[in-house]
């Protein structure tokens, strides 16, 4: 890899948008993606090269996709729950719904923290990171691919108080046992 400075990398970034625009090339609708690319757009990298002409459909279909299905799985959790609460006794019932409702509620702050701390941080890492030594170019894909990792590995790492309570009042392991061993359960 050829090594260049940061005035060489915003000469070639420049000529090939001016080029893009040249060929009748548009920017991205803001009403599509422009809110899942503000945590790179706000790093000052831009818009990003596509690898092949449907990409940046299928991209925002996937976009589509798995929001949908982000932000209606706590509400499809909550439907399953009502299903099953016929069944379950009154000391079940008493437990069951503030869980439910905890877990949704960390759920949408694990998303919020993802957004709006743990992304911008990630990718100022991971841009400026070697930086001097190569450039760091991500297609949409793969910027796409990143963001939704974190969404959901945050959104399970905020289920884990959720989990505890469950396991404790099963009685797989005792609140004793669990202080014992946070220190595995930060590291998981």
């Amino acid at each position: 890899m050829r090594h260049c400075n940061a005035r060489q990398r915003g000469d070639r970034a420049k000529r090939w948008y001016q080029q893009r625009a040249q060929c009748g090339h548009r920017a991205p609708s803001a009403t599509t993606s422009q809110p899942v690319a503000q945590p790179l757009l706000a790093t000052g990298e831009g818009c990003r090269p596509a690898t092949h002409r449907r990409q940046y459909f299928i991209s925002t279909v996937k976009i589509a996709f798995y929001s949908g299905f982000l932000v209606t799985s706590p509400f499809l959790l909550t439907q399953l729950t009502i299903y099953i609460i016929p069944g379950l006794n009154k000391g079940e019932k008493s437990l069951i719904l503030p869980l439910l409702l905890g877990s949704t509620l960390l759920f949408f702050f694990s998303l919020i923290f993802s957004y709006f701390i743990l992304i911008p941080a990630a990718l100022n890492f991971f841009i400026s990171y070697g930086e001097s030594v190569i450039e760091p170019l991500w297609s949409f894909n793969q910027y796409f691919d990143f963001i939704l990792v974190l969404f959901y590995t945050t959104g399970l790492a905020f289920q884990i108080p959720i989990f505890q309570i469950i396991i404790g009042i099963v009685g797989i392991i005792s609140g004793k046992q669990m202080l014992e061993y946070w220190k595995y359960v930060i590291l998981i």
